[in-house]
């Protein structure tokens, strides 16, 4: 009994300690679990959407042959609990693929074996301190103390096992899914690549200077450059985009079109600068005409290319009488 007692101490105590190192271990396949996890969660969900449909359009047919002959309702009625039966089932394996993961959190994966481990660890010191008594109440205590031990660490061991599988089935990487991402590396590299050349374009208004103060009903002459950096672009544009109540008197009256994200229907004219070499400028004009309600105005404008889409920037424009 003593002996029994002494290699239940030392074996939870060496599961406790190998609890700690595979919680090392497994909390960095955490974030591939939790993908792996919701990947089969939708593999069950297209699964039993498959399975539904197959056993609803079974029990139609039935329903159909009821209505005809008058028979089939039974056996229509049988293919709906079936098809209850099932969505148990996957509710199940759904629930249990979803909840994987979580025996590589710190409740689950560390807490909850641990502190099994440590009870473990008192029931069989306390089943060996038993044996020191005489009596038949000490010797039953003891032998229930004993089995208590027994089945925390055997609860425990199962718990690591479970765990390690767990880790063994996201780290085991398939040929297709590191095909993808090694796809996914290469884009993103590449497509830094390709931002770190592209031509960086920069507006810079001079004459007059932000921010901006005209009054009302009147026309302002707004001079500004256009700057790039990097490498040369080809044709390159302006487009300029007043949402309320600005006007460009000296341009079309365009809008711009209702479906479109940003501005939509807003009054908004384009600027053609062209080709431009690297660390180049030119000087360009635009005339504003404000209107006649003082106020606060949204200038809006992007400069894009060939090689790169701008976004709009917005300058505000206080009209005074």
């Amino acid at each position: 009994m003593e002996f029994f007692a002494d290699a239940l101490i030392v074996l939870s105590l060496a599961l406790l300690t190998i609890i700690i190192a595979i919680f090392v271990l497994a909390v960095s396949f955490l974030g591939r679990a939790i993908e792996h996890a919701k990947k089969e969660e939708e593999r069950i969900n297209k699964e039993e959407a498959d399975v539904n449909e197959k056993i609803i359009g079974l029990a139609r047919a039935e329903l159909d042959r009821a209505s005809a002959s008058g028979d089939g309702v039974t056996k229509a009625r049988i293919k709906l609990q079936t098809l209850e039966r099932k969505r148990e089932w996957f509710n199940k394996k759904r629930e249990k693929a979803t909840n994987s993961y979580k025996l590589l959190t710190v409740n689950r994966g560390i807490l909850c074996p641990s502190a099994t481990l440590l009870i473990s660890v008192i029931f069989a010191a306390t089943s060996r301190y038993l044996t020191t008594i005489s009596g038949i109440p000490a010797q039953v205590f003891s032998y229930i103390s004993l089995v208590l031990a027994s089945l925390g660490a055997i609860w425990a061991s199962f718990r690591i096992y479970k765990t390690l599988l767990i880790v063994q089935n996201v780290a085991v990487v398939p040929e297709e899914v590191q095909r993808e991402r090694d796809i996914q590396v290469y884009e993103k590299a590449l497509e830094r690549h390709e931002d770190k050349h592209k031509p960086q374009l920069l507006l810079e208004f001079v004459n007059p200077e932000p921010p901006f103060e005209f009054e009302a009903s009147s026309k302002k002459v707004l001079e500004f450059i256009v700057y790039v950096s990097k490498s040369p672009a080809n044709s390159i544009v302006v487009e300029f985009c007043a949402p309320d109540g600005l006007l460009f008197p000296d341009k079309p009256n365009e809008k711009r079109v209702e479906c479109i994200a940003q501005y939509p229907g807003a009054l908004h004219t384009i600027v053609e600068v062209g080709e431009l070499q690297e660390n180049w400028y030119q000087l360009h004009k635009i005339t504003l005409q404000t209107p006649e309600k003082e106020g606060k105005y949204l200038l809006a404008y992007s400069t894009s290319c060939n090689e790169r889409t701008g976004e709009f920037i917005e300058q505000q424009v206080i009209v005074k009488s």
